[in-house]
């Protein structure tokens, strides 16, 4: 569909639906000894609804993703260790997965409504063509999403669930996010959400010539649409301690979760630490001795690759 300021916008043919169901089909064979029968039957109509729901609105609707966000986040906690799955159908309290003594609650995000769905298509979001689109804007506007959905979740928590003595996660997946928000290397990129990571900087030595120094900068708020402040250090604010860490995956939804996509980030403020034992052979974001916010897998700190400025 062209629109007169020639922009090319995605869209969403039959057979597009038709991988909606072809994948709803694998999911549901992989499922099957899983989940029990009435919440299997539960969970795959909702699925099914979504499906025409998408169809309606030319778009993968909101529900088919987050449904199958939870299904993929069974599957790949069922292959990696031991694992008890809250039974939707009979609308059980607390969080959706138990994974080695973690408590695991699962959240997708979601492109928002009215105003900040304008704001979110104005900077960008699902265009294509001649438009001169302001990649740092559009950024902006799919982290307010990021962080809308794990708000959510965590006055969710707070609200409904409240165990003093067991770690809890919160699972993000970045719904129809997930192809154009840059992750970056180890998902290094969430980290300007997690924990505030800024703009990067120069310091150029004049007498020198040269460039002596590239960091970045750290941020604590960026503006919403309402031009409140919205806080983009998650761990550093003490009221998301309850949140042990965040998983997060880049898989588009078309895709299976693994440990290459999915990334745990620690919460250093949390009030309950989780064991890195339990997420073994997972990249696992921490801070190190000297106080560094860093990737590691099976406890060795991985290197990221160097800046290179041309």
């Amino acid at each position: 569909m062209k629109l007169k300021e020639d922009v090319i916008e995605i869209e969403y043919k039959e057979k597009d639906y038709s991988e909606l169901e072809n994948i709803l089909i694998k999911c549901k064979m992989r499922c099957a000894g899983l989940l029990e029968q009435n919440d299997l039957k539960y969970r795959f109509d909702i699925l099914e609804k979504s499906i025409e729901k998408s169809k309606e609105i030319k778009n993968v609707d909101f529900e088919y993703l987050s449904r199958l966000h939870e299904l993929k986040s069974i599957i790949l906690f069922s292959e990696l260790g031991s694992l008890t799955i809250s039974n939707d159908a009979k609308h059980e309290k607390g969080p959706d997965l138990l994974f080695n003594n973690v408590y695991i609650e699962c959240v997708t995000a979601n492109v928002g409504n009215k105003d900040n769905y304008k704001e979110l298509k104005k900077s960008g979001f699902e265009k294509y063509g001649s438009q001169v689109i302001d990649y740092g804007e559009k950024s902006r506007q799919m982290i307010l999403r990021f962080t809308t959905a794990l708000k959510s979740k965590v006055d969710h928590c707070n609200n409904v669930w409240n165990d003093e003595y067991q770690p809890l996660c919160i699972f993000l997946h970045l719904g129809r996010f997930s192809n154009q928000y840059h992750q970056g290397e180890f998902l290094d990129e969430m980290t300007r959400f997690l924990v505030g990571k800024g703009s990067l900087t120069l310091a150029y030595d004049v007498k020198q010539g040269k460039i002596v120094n590239v960091y970045y900068q750290k941020n604590e708020n960026i503006k919403n649409n309402n031009l409140a402040d919205v806080n983009v250090n998650f761990f550093g604010d003490s009221k998301n301690s309850i949140v042990s860490a965040v998983i997060i995956s880049s898989a588009y939804y078309s895709e299976d979760y693994d440990l290459e996509n999915t990334v745990v980030f620690t919460n250093y403020n949390a009030k309950h630490e989780i064991n890195a034992y339990y997420f073994n052979n997972f990249v696992i974001w921490t801070m190190n001795d000297l106080g560094e916010y860093v990737p590691t897998k099976d406890g060795k700190q991985l290197k990221l690759k160097d800046i290179k400025i041309i």
